[in-house]
């Protein structure tokens, strides 16, 4: 769409000395990823625990992205179906990167992007009609203006579809807006 949209991000890497500061992110935040090294499985096992915290201090409709990182690696300890499995049970998007070869990182983005892109015009376009049935009753007009602040889009390298949690690719959802990752 030649949008553009300015992504806030921070990162606290999982360390618990971040716990108390993140939790008070999260109630702001518009989507949160949890990332865990799919050779590592100890990273897999806190998943558990930061959804805890999520479902406590964020609200109940922030975007949830599961990503299971270090596709680079040969010793897997996670298989993609496990971290797949994983995400359907908790209604997260999916999807695997390797940071270390910036596979599927700039497209992780531009997805989480293009979905609260969405979720801002359904939002509007809820509030405008809204408007229209209270102006109608009122003959007020109420309006609550959304927004988004801009940055450079860019282009995404979109050609790694295999780290999808189905063989579908995006396509499980490109019939609402374009480039999604895989929703489980």
């Amino acid at each position: 769409d030649n949008q553009k949209i300015k992504l806030q991000i921070w990162d606290t890497a999982g360390q618990e000395r971040f716990r108390s500061i993140t939790q008070s992110y999260y109630r702001s935040a518009s989507a949160l990823i949890l990332v865990y090294d799919i050779s590592c499985q100890p990273t897999f096992d806190c998943l558990p625990d930061w959804l805890r915290e999520i479902q406590e201090h964020a609200n109940s409709k922030v975007l949830k992205i599961l990503v299971g990182n270090k596709t680079d690696r040969d010793d897997r300890e996670i298989p993609q179906d496990v971290g797949a499995e994983f995400a359907k049970q908790h209604g997260m998007y999916f999807l695997e990167t390797s940071a270390k070869q910036a596979d599927n990182v700039e497209r992780l983005f531009y997805d989480i992007a293009a979905v609260l892109i969405e979720q801002a015009r359904t939002k509007e376009f809820t509030l405008r009609s809204e408007t229209s049935v209270l102006t109608n009753l009122s003959q007020k007009t109420i309006y609550h203006p959304s927004c988004c602040s801009v940055g450079d889009r860019g282009q995404a390298n979109h050609s790694n579809d295999s780290h999808y949690s189905d063989s579908s690719g995006p396509s499980s959802l490109a019939s609402s807006s374009g480039n999604f990752i895989t929703q489980q």
